[in-house]
């Protein structure tokens, strides 16, 4: 975020305008209610993957669970935030 903020304060051109910071903080609060509506582990093994950034493979071992359950998350919880943003794009 802090280096969002120097790059705008540097080239106040870049900088995105208050409707579309609102529609980005909008589409995050409804991808963030998709992925609460999802059980715990497809959460998880989303934040794990996309946000912590492990391996398939370190995310499977966090949750003890195997390689496959992971992917079977993974779609669970990237369909509900393609549901998301298709909703937002019309």
């Amino acid at each position: 975020l802090q280096e969002c903020q120097a790059l705008a304060e540097e080239n106040p051109t870049l900088a995105p305008s208050a409707e579309t910071i609102c529609d980005a903080v909008r589409t995050l609060e409804q991808i963030a209610k998709a992925l609460d509506d999802l059980s715990a582990n497809a959460r998880r093994a989303f934040v794990l993957r996309h946000i912590d950034g492990l391996t398939l493979v370190e995310t499977a071992a966090r949750l003890g669970v195997s390689r496959t359950m992971v992917r079977r998350y993974l779609v669970q919880s990237l369909a509900a935030c393609y549901v998301v943003i298709e909703s937002e794009s019309e």
